[in-house]
């Protein structure tokens, strides 16, 4: 780890909807420690603490420590496991961590970020489309990718990435995906026209549908 980040969590014996809420009333959100062998944890963390480390260069990918406080003290390496957020308030309301050994191999996504803009973007009129935005990899912990970087510049309509044309910066690390996997492509204007009008299509059928149901129905209205 690059840096040490301690994340101070505190240990509940308390579960449940109601349990949940006073936390959230008090400014901690719920959340559970998960572990290959040992038991599972039921703990209470600040909800900065974990949206600081989402917002990093390796989001849920950061390795990190949680310090349990309860009737003895204990620390752990983890990473996020999963978490949520309310869509309405755009708030964190809950998070699950995972034991990590630094020695064992993991599986993990890694999100594909694009580098410069496609001439058949800039002199063709084309649209790039990203088709898979993130990559399962797998290797140590430690060696896990901040992101799968794309040089697309050169990149005429028609052109794409696919995973076996992807080097590996790291021989440590390992795409699980299939090699025939195809990530992004340049893709034609008529193509998008095409899209663009199947959705203009179908929004009429359903307007007219709706009409249509609208008729059926002042046409069974009884006679006063």
């Amino acid at each position: 780890m690059a840096e040490e980040i301690l994340v101070d969590a505190h240990i509940r014996e308390d579960i449940g909807k109601n349990c949940n809420r006073r936390l959230r009333m008090q400014g901690m959100i719920p959340s559970i420690l998960y572990g290959v062998t040992d038991e599972n944890i039921s703990l209470s963390v600040k909800p900065r603490d974990i949206e600081l480390i989402l917002k990093s260069k390796r989001g849920a990918n950061t390795l990190f420590h949680i310090n349990m406080i309860g009737e003895r003290t204990t620390k752990s390496t983890v990473m996020i496991k999963d978490y949520q957020i309310d869509p309405v308030k755009d708030k964190l309301i809950h998070c699950d961590f995972i034991r990590i050994n630094l020695d064992e191999m993991v599986v993990t996504g890694v999100p594909v970020h694009v580098k410069g803009k496609p001439k058949g973007v800039i002199e063709q009129g084309g649209l790039l489309e990203l088709v898979v935005r993130e990559l399962e990899v797998e290797c140590l912990p430690t060696n896990i990718p901040e992101s799968v970087i794309i040089d697309v510049s050169e990149f005429m309509i028609g052109d794409g990435a696919r995973m076996k044309d992807l080097e590996l910066e790291d021989e440590k690390v390992r795409y699980t995906a299939d090699e025939d996997l195809l990530i992004l492509h340049v893709i034609p204007p008529k193509k998008i026209e095409e899209e663009e009008e199947e959705e203009i299509e179908g929004e009429e059928e359903d307007i007219e549908g709706e009409e249509a149901e609208g008729e059926e129905a002042e046409e069974e209205k009884p006679e006063k």
